[in-house]
């Protein structure tokens, strides 16, 4: 399941409001999904996005530009923020959690769970994805931007280094020692 030394807690956080954060391929979406089959109520920024804009990330970096699109992402994030909702984990996209949306999740209330997936299993998942853009970039490109925005991860409630295999039951013991609400 994990290691004692593979996670550690900030501070064991009885909050309702979540986003997990970590690199491309770092297991955001897969994490979701488990808790959206425990009937947790479940986001994910990306799907948010292409709802709201009516086209793929793929699409709206290739028409307009990476720092565009992390306009968009932040005004989704603000806007999903501001719908008041009493209990959500919400899956960021890999680049989301600047300095700024960071203060502005911690401003409505929401901690942060880091999945820290190595970068060479990240790089493994993400390497023949043409759906990612980013991904597109030079393993040693790649890799310098793992290493940039793992500051930013850390600051997270919660790190957490899961296997691939873990079923969602095994998933909600893992986050209920962690003091999340279920």
């Amino acid at each position: 399941m994990f290691e004692n030394e593979n996670f550690k807690t900030k501070k064991i956080c009885n909050a309702s409001k979540w986003a997990v954060t970590g690199f491309m391929g770092a297991g955001k979406s897969w994490f979701i999904e488990k808790l959206r089959f425990l009937g947790k109520n479940t986001e994910d920024l990306d799907h948010i996005i292409e709802t709201s804009q009516g086209k793929t990330i793929s699409k709206l970096i290739s028409e307009g530009s990476v720092d565009a699109f992390r306009n968009i992402e932040d005004q989704c994030l603000e806007d999903f923020l501001n719908d008041e909702q009493d209990s959500f984990f919400l899956a960021l996209g890999g680049g989301a959690l600047n300095d700024k949306n960071f203060q502005n999740l911690r401003s409505h209330g929401v901690h942060l769970i880091f999945l820290d997936t190595p970068f060479e299993v990240c790089y493994q998942r993400i390497k023949n994805c043409s759906q990612r853009p980013l991904a597109q970039l030079s393993k040693s490109e790649l890799e310098k931007l793992y290493h940039q925005r793992i500051r930013v991860y850390q600051k997270a409630d919660i790190t957490l280094k899961l296997k691939s295999d873990l079923n969602p039951v095994e998933l909600k013991e893992i986050l209920l020692n962690q003091g999340i609400k279920f």
